[in-house]
């Protein structure tokens, strides 16, 4: 029923949004326009120049034009990003609390964790279940420990 519920279709809506909107795409075109303008009057004038010197003031010119053009482009990128990322938490459900062991079993180094298929005991701290579902027990089960827990 979570599908007909108007406030899940009002989040559903809202979330169909494109990665750019139109004064996104308008900056990103004007500052590649802007950036090829200046590559283009750079290689037309530095072709007409005769010593090396005269070419270098207009070869900087054409690497600044580069980098206007890397610049607009990391900002369009950017700004989708952002508008997907906004988009993906309204689409998605909120997480659900972990079960934390290290919160659970406290600083006490004498719980060890345990992990559906894992053959190793762990400390709670240890980084290699970190985001695992684990069940903090207060004796190791025949279980040996881990190289990280070992250390």
């Amino acid at each position: 029923m979570d599908e007909l519920d108007p406030e899940v279709l009002s989040r559903r809506q809202q979330a169909m949004w494109h990665p750019w909107k139109a004064d996104d795409m308008t900056r990103g075109l004007l500052g590649q326009l802007v950036g090829l303008a200046m590559m283009a009057a750079s290689w037309s004038e530095m072709s007409s120049q005769v010593t090396v010197r005269g070419e270098l003031t207009w070869l900087n010119l054409g690497v600044v034009g580069l980098l206007v053009c890397g610049v607009s482009n990391a900002i369009w990128l950017l700004q989708g990003r952002r508008n997907v990322g906004t988009a993906r938490v309204l689409v998605l459900p909120d997480p659900q609390p972990r079960n934390d062991a290290a919160a659970v079993a406290g600083p006490d180094a004498r719980v060890v964790v345990k992990a559906p298929g894992v053959t190793m005991y762990h400390r709670p701290g240890c980084p290699l279940i970190a985001g695992k579902p684990t069940v903090a027990r207060g004796a190791r089960h025949g279980r040996v420990p881990c190289q990280v827990c070992q250390a």
